[in-house]
């Protein structure tokens, strides 16, 4: 009976606090990008006036040899900000178009609590005329961590390609090898640059991370900001 009372309190303990998991000291190691109060350039190779968006082109088949290729239904969405920081795997209301979006993004995409509902945060960095990107899930004590490295070569403006996709964990490679994703990306459509109005912030549970800033100090002005942003709501 004593047992089971400890293992029950155990319990409690461990849903009592924070229901995500700390960041683990691979993903530490492994993540490279770092924030800070400067804006990047990246204004000078694409527009980040709104969202970048592309699809996974799959294959219905009539017959062992007869096939038509065909959109997924359901688009990637990215954002990315002059500060550096990558949003990834969000969604729009249904029902949403592209031009009620166009008007008012903050309006369209889904929330959560009141926060911005995106499936993964990032750093991005720069090198000539490709973006690499870094981001990982927030992830909760039960569930594993999605921890991915993209590459985007700018076509143009408004048009991305992704040319290199790999897990950064060893338990995933491990798990799936070396895998270069050759065949998803192949079938990935262009990624494409949707003009929008009225961006949410890029204020994340990432920035809150005091260890993935180059300045301490930047981190406790970033900080300080989020608590009176708080206190005035």
């Amino acid at each position: 009976m004593r047992i089971f009372v400890i293992i029950i309190a155990a319990f409690i303990i461990f849903w009592s606090c924070s229901p995500y998991k700390p960041i683990s000291y691979e993903i530490k190691q492994k993540l490279t990008g770092r924030f800070d109060s400067k804006t990047s350039n990246i204004q000078d190779l694409i527009d980040i006036n709104g969202y970048y968006q592309c699809y996974s082109i799959g294959k219905v088949y009539y017959d062992s040899s007869r096939y038509t290729k065909v959109l997924d239904s359901i688009p990637v969405n990215m954002l990315f900000y002059n500060d550096g920081t990558f949003a990834g795997s969000f969604f729009f209301k249904e029902g949403s178009n592209e031009k009620e979006i166009s008007k008012n993004f903050k309006k369209n995409v889904i929330y959560k609590q009141e926060s911005f509902d995106v499936g993964c945060w990032g750093i991005y960095r720069l090198k000539g005329d490709t973006i690499i990107v870094q981001y990982l899930n927030h992830a909760g004590k039960l569930i594993p961590w999605d921890f991915f490295e993209e590459w985007y070569k700018v076509l143009d403006r408004n048009t991305l390609k992704c040319i290199k996709m790999k897990r950064l964990l060893k338990q995933d490679i491990d798990t799936y090898g070396n895998k270069n994703y050759e065949e998803e990306i192949k079938n990935l459509s262009p990624i494409r640059f949707m003009k929008a109005d009225s961006l949410p912030s890029p204020n994340c549970w990432l920035k809150e991370e005091k260890w993935l800033w180059k300045d301490e100090s930047d981190w406790v002005e970033y900080m300080d900001n989020l608590k009176k942003n708080k206190k005035r709501k």
